[in-house]
């Protein structure tokens, strides 16, 4: 198989197979590094021999991250997207109706939607989540001509029972419909249905795009601190000081194996990655003090962002099972209100597990709701696996 990174950069990839997305693999040095760090962190705070000690950075400002590490998060999936579609679209007669887009959770832009938006496609938009359990939908109720976008199919029901049937009804008319349809739906949710209804019995095969390892990532950040706002603005690591992003001849081919390991520990999916490295970004509390400025040239106006080691987040100890329970539910509808998320999930109607895992930056708000933290989920997601909970197959 041809590697992304042997690919012309000029060239959008299209999305692959669902079957075929293979995360990126943590080099085993760096395996073993991770288990090192968490039996010392323990202990210590920082790491000795780190360019910059980690007690002399400081997490930057909201302002100043949107600045240089500006939303969204989509990387260029969107227009990886364009790329599937629109040959699907142009072979006439279609050979198949349907186009099952399966993204992993915690897409926060809603990318489908926003590729349907930008090609002025109809949305089917899903009933509200508290006539679930009784809403219909007819022939009739499909908007304009044309393709048709259902963006979310997680939203189109709610793990209760009885509150299948909206999904159901809506695979069906589908189904009888003449129209070609682009369907969404997060990873974790497909699982759930795959299970539940059988609902691969109706769609094709899904697609996904292609995991993003290390040198799409770097490509993919260079691109993004190309812009005014991160003008004199160098990314350097604070184990060695090199800058992250360089490609200068001083500098070698910037840092791959800082981006290997983000790739790895992301498993491929931009937007976690992106969430990953914002939270990464240091500045030196004293603007490039003796011990910076003695290994590292600093030009005139030069900003320097230092890149901490990747944080290591270990899922808390209180109430593990119910805080299990809520992850799962998250991942497989993504946003719930805390009524919502307490018809999902009973155990937790006398709990206040969700406020903690807000406090310790598992969950965040989203308006009325509450949705797992992109930043988190690799630990979310290793903790349901250790658990014996059903994965999403990614």
């Amino acid at each position: 198989m041809k590697k992304v990174d042997d690919r012309d950069e000029d060239e959008t990839p299209s999305f692959i197979p669902f079957a075929a997305f293979d995360p990126p693999d943590l080099p085993t040095d760096e395996r073993l590094r991770r288990w090192i760090a968490r039996f010392h962190a323990l202990f210590r705070r920082g790491q000795e021999g780190s360019f910059i000690a980690d007690d002399r950075l400081q997490s930057n400002t909201l302002e100043r991250l949107d600045e240089v590490v500006a939303p969204p998060a989509t990387g260029p999936v969107i227009d990886e997207l364009e790329a599937t579609i629109q040959p699907w679209l142009a072979r006439q007669p279609l050979e198949r109706r349907f186009k099952l887009i399966i993204l992993p959770p915690c897409d926060e832009s809603d990318i489908v939607r926003v590729w349907a938006e930008q090609g002025k496609h109809s949305c089917l938009q899903p009933p509200p989540r508290d006539t679930l359990c009784d809403a219909t939908l007819t022939l009739e109720d499909l908007p304009g001509s044309g393709l048709l976008v259902v963006s979310r199919l997680e939203r189109w029901f709610i793990r209760e029972r009885g509150c299948l049937a909206t999904v159901r009804n809506l695979l069906e008319v589908l189904e009888a419909s003449d129209r070609p349809c682009v369907i969404s739906c997060n990873s974790w949710a497909w699982s759930y249905l795959r299970t539940a209804l059988q609902a691969d019995a109706v769609m094709p095969p899904g697609m996904i795009f292609k995991p993003f390892d290390g040198p799409r990532l770097q490509r993919w950040f260079a691109e993004l601190a190309r812009n005014d706002l991160t003008q004199g603005v160098r990314f350097r690591s604070s184990a060695t000081g090199k800058d992250v992003l360089s490609r200068d001849a001083g500098d070698g081919d910037g840092d791959g194996e800082f981006f290997a390991r983000l790739g790895a520990r992301s498993r491929g999916i931009p937007w976690v990655a992106w969430h990953l490295w914002r939270r990464s970004l240091r500045r030196d509390r004293d603007g490039g003090g003796a011990e910076t400025t003695a290994k590292v040239v600093v030009e005139p106006g030069e900003e320097t962002l230092w890149i901490a080691a990747l944080d290591e987040l270990v899922l808390p100890g209180e109430h593990p099972q119910s805080a299990l329970l809520v992850f799962h539910a998250l991942l497989i509808h993504g946003t719930l209100t805390i009524e919502e998320l307490r018809r999902t999930v009973p155990a937790i109607s006398q709990s206040n597990v969700v406020s903690a895992l807000v406090m310790s930056g598992f969950l965040e708000r989203d308006g009325d709701g509450v949705r797992c933290r992109a930043a988190a989920y690799p630990a979310i997601r290793q903790g349901l696996s250790k658990a014996g909970y059903p994965k999403d197959g990614l």
